[in-house]
């Protein structure tokens, strides 16, 4: 007889299933009360979905019984004793969102609010079905492998799209170091975007780089602060040293607000200098071999990027093939480089700020 060739512990318990935009405007709330609930990591709102043309469309396509994506729910009972089940949303977050948003008159369809609907449109609307898939795990199951087995999902609901290293974070972002990150984004919100332009630090395109900032740190080893998800993943799963990382966070706004106040330049110059493969990166490997001094160097190299006259020798120096995936031979290479120009012995080489690349090298 045949071996089966299943693996029993991916099989998940699922079940496929409708539910009406009523039933889903009943169980989600903004504040995270209800029976339908974003996960921590979920907490923002994506800018696309913020467009107007985007709300619009999925109400549009909701009255006019166009196909509408699946939303994925992973099923729990946070207590043994609990009899109603809480449903935690994967996938179709923005969707269930913006039909709350829609049903409590916060923005119009063709001119006209929910609570001023026809009894008949109102009806079709709260009486559109849509598609869910309920996951649920048996309570064998660990929290880790369940967080894996969803970011599995989530991988091959993608494929055939490029996931880039920000999108993989995301599908893992159950992992340590990742939920980590986005708490970390959460606490520093409002000193980050000063600090860096009013740049959006929940921007899931630069998950990547704010997941290599917190790695680095907690190792605390500026090698580690690559947006390459292959090299991170094993360092993703560790537990974060979180005092580690609060210190370097302050550090690094102690360093932006006062090179901020005495070189000050524009918003958008100001939001390059969150790529960690720009200037922070170098700024923490120097901050992890020395202890005095440091913050003040750096405040003076930063000084030295926007002052045109030193512009070009200075990314010169911080130059390096690949910075967004960084690694120990390309690290020193650059402090050397830094330390050099700095004494005035850099070699001849001038580089246009232009010059400077995100390219990655997975």
């Amino acid at each position: 007889m045949l071996a089966s060739v299943i693996d029993a512990t991916k099989t998940l318990a699922v079940n496929h299933t409708t539910w009406t935009v009523l039933d889903i405007a009943r169980k989600y709330r903004p504040d995270n009360s209800g029976r339908l609930r974003r996960p921590h990591s979920q907490r923002n709102f994506a800018p696309g979905w913020r467009a107007l043309k985007r709300q619009h469309d999925l109400v549009d396509s909701i009255f006019h019984n166009y196909p509408l994506g699946n939303a994925i729910l992973n099923k729990v009972y946070d207590n043994p004793d609990d009899t109603d089940a809480w449903y935690d949303i994967y996938d179709g977050r923005h969707r269930i969102e913006t039909i709350w948003k829609f049903i409590n008159n916060e923005f119009r369809y063709n001119g006209v609010y929910y609570r001023d609907l026809s009894v008949a449109d109102r009806k079709t609307f709260n009486e559109r079905k849509i598609p869910v898939t309920e996951i649920t795990f048996d309570a064998e199951t660990s929290a880790e492998r369940q967080a894996y087995i969803l970011a599995d999902v989530f991988i091959r609901l993608n494929r055939g799209v490029k996931l880039t290293d920000s999108d993989l974070c995301w599908a893992n972002r159950d992992m340590p170091m990742i939920r980590a990150t986005l708490q970390m984004l959460d606490e520093y919100e409002d000193r980050l975007r000063a600090s860096f332009g009013g740049c959006d630090v929940h921007a899931r395109t630069d998950l990547a780089n704010w997941v290599a900032l917190v790695i680095g740190l907690s190792t605390r080893d500026a090698a580690n602060m690559t947006t390459s998800y292959l090299r991170i993943a094993d360092l993703a799963a560790r537990e974060p040293s979180m005092s580690s990382i609060r210190a370097g966070f302050d550090q690094l706004i102690r360093v932006y607000t006062a090179a901020n106040m005495e070189s000050p330049v524009s918003a958008n110059a100001l939001k390059t200098y969150r790529k960690i493969g720009f200037v922070n990166a170098f700024l923490f490997a120097d901050v992890f071999r020395f202890t005095d001094g440091v913050e003040d160097k750096w405040v003076n190299i930063i000084g030295k990027l926007r002052d045109a006259t030193t512009n070009a020798g200075m990314i010169s120096a911080l130059k390096t093939k690949g910075a967004q995936n960084l690694n120990t031979t390309k690290v020193t290479k650059v402090l050397d480089q830094i330390d050099d120009y700095l004494a005035g012995v850099a070699g001849s080489a001038v580089a246009d700020s232009d010059d400077y690349t995100d390219d990655e090298e997975n």
